[in-house]
């Protein structure tokens, strides 16, 4: 064999090894995204029989943040305090932080894209079964408005929150706890701004 010849078997096996080795790190690093819950007594509280992958969940997540974002944007527009108006600025920006943080894991782990009228499905799903709410029309009160965001926020928490139980390692990895911390400290905050609301 020529030397040309082993360079040229040598690129081409080192090519092969590169494919494969890529293929197997996506496959098995990608895949931990298509488990399902191990602990489903949050779906089964609400009646839901469909099996809903940590993949669908954390594509519910960017929808109800991203709806987050947009409402809170429109709270800040109808607020009277200036100091709610910046309240609700600040939260619209959180939302955004934690919209692109559960972005950055499927375009990390699994880059396929999402079946967006199916996910706006379940979510109208999950909404009917009261595992979120539905925001208020374009003319609700500002109070109406504050009732739904501590409310909202207090469904969140509880969705993020079940991620523990229903997908412990991946709770860990994920690092859950933490949005689920930002999302109670957003309720500590409309309760502080809006002592006497009941919700």
């Amino acid at each position: 064999m020529g030397e040309t010849s082993f360079w040229l078997l040598l690129n081409i096996l080192a090519i092969f090894f590169g494919v494969a080795t890529a293929y197997i790190l996506f496959t098995f690093r990608s895949k931990w995204l298509l488990v399902l819950p191990k602990d489903d007594n949050f779906l089964q509280r609400y009646k839901i029989k469909r099996k809903i992958h940590l993949r669908h969940l954390i594509e519910i997540a960017i929808l109800t943040e991203e709806e987050g974002k947009y409402f809170y944007d429109k709270f800040a527009e109808k607020a009277l305090s200036i100091n709610v108006k910046n309240l609700c600025r600040k939260l619209a920006q959180s939302e955004l932080e934690h919209k692109e943080f559960f972005q950055k894991i499927l375009t990390r782990w699994l880059p396929l894209a999402a079946n967006s009228e199916s996910l706006r499905a379940l979510l109208k799903d999950l909404k009917v079964r009261g595992v979120f709410l539905n925001p208020p029309s374009a003319q609700a009160s500002e109070e109406d408005m504050a009732r739904y965001a501590l409310g909202q926020e207090y469904k969140t928490i509880d969705f993020y929150r079940s991620f523990e139980t229903a997908f412990p390692r991946e709770w860990k990895r994920l690092y859950i706890e933490k949005i689920a911390e930002e999302e109670k400290s957003h309720a500590d905050k409309l309760v502080a701004a809006y002592p006497d609301l009941k919700i």
